[in-house]
């Protein structure tokens, strides 16, 4: 748990045993100190017990969970330690993970109900509501794709493997596909695709949602500039296939 071998903990003092688990590093803001550690471990108060996480003030860094428990004799007490950064990590993400939906889902589902809301009152035009019907129409498809790859995305986490039925798939005729029925009118989406078919063995679905998702990524952070996408055979064989989905954008940094 804390990267160093038993030799090193067997006999350790409390100053000991704290140096090792901090190591110099900084704690971060919600986590004990060493000294306030320290003083929970060193305390003679009968039936003490301390529980916490301990965390660094650095990326990605390790969790703790430790409690300490003093015995009701005073005669000594017990220091438990447990690596929790995974769990960490991954109640990060799933908090990420509803903050992000909440933002994606709000401003469509708000969209919808004050169209809707204008129609119920007749405020629109008869000569704008056309327009209305189709806006309507839009968030509605953005809403139920989100929701839609979302609940794709928690069956594979949950099944992996087994959630995705294979099949041979023509990759360039899939480009095409997606690129038609969500990208036909977004004159930066330009397409290079095979002349001739190009087959994987893959989930169809699964492809067709990350082809998506590529491209809205690359639209979302290309700075309104041209997105090229591309399928082609790597090989005289023709035994692998190459996607490309290229924007002009920020890009990502090095680190």
């Amino acid at each position: 748990t804390l990267g160093v071998s038993p030799g090193d903990l067997r006999g350790a003092t409390p100053q000991r045993f704290v140096d090792l688990l901090y190591r110099g590093r900084r704690p971060a803001r919600d986590s004990a100190s060493p000294s306030e550690l320290l003083e929970k471990i060193d305390c003679a108060a009968v039936s003490l017990e301390f529980s916490g996480v301990i965390e660094f003030d650095m990326a990605d860094s390790s969790s703790y969970a430790i409690r300490v428990v003093h015995t009701s004799d005073g005669a000594g007490c017990v220091v438990a330690v447990w690596d929790v950064s995974v769990m960490r990590r991954e109640a990060r993400a799933k908090s990420h993970f509803i903050a992000t939906a909440e933002a994606e889902i709000k401003i469509p589902i708000a969209n919808v109900v004050g169209y809707a809301d204008l129609l119920a009152a007749d405020l629109i035009p008869p000569e704008k509501r056309l327009g209305i019907y189709r806006t309507i129409r839009s968030q509605a498809q953005r809403i139920s794709q989100f929701v839609s790859d979302h609940l794709q995305l928690t069956r594979l986490e949950t099944l992996g493997a087994s959630e995705m039925t294979f099949h041979r798939v023509d990759l360039a005729r899939l480009v095409r596909d997606v690129v038609e029925a969500g990208f036909a009118d977004d004159s930066r989406v330009t397409l290079e695709s095979a002349r001739e078919p190009v087959f994987v063995m893959g989930d169809a679905a699964s492809l067709a949602s990350v082809i998506r998702h590529l491209l809205e990524n690359a639209l979302k952070y290309g700075l309104g500039r041209e997105v090229n996408i591309s399928v082609a055979s790597a090989s005289v064989e023709r035994r692998n296939a190459v996607l490309k989905v290229t924007d002009r954008g920020m890009g990502i940094k090095a680190d």
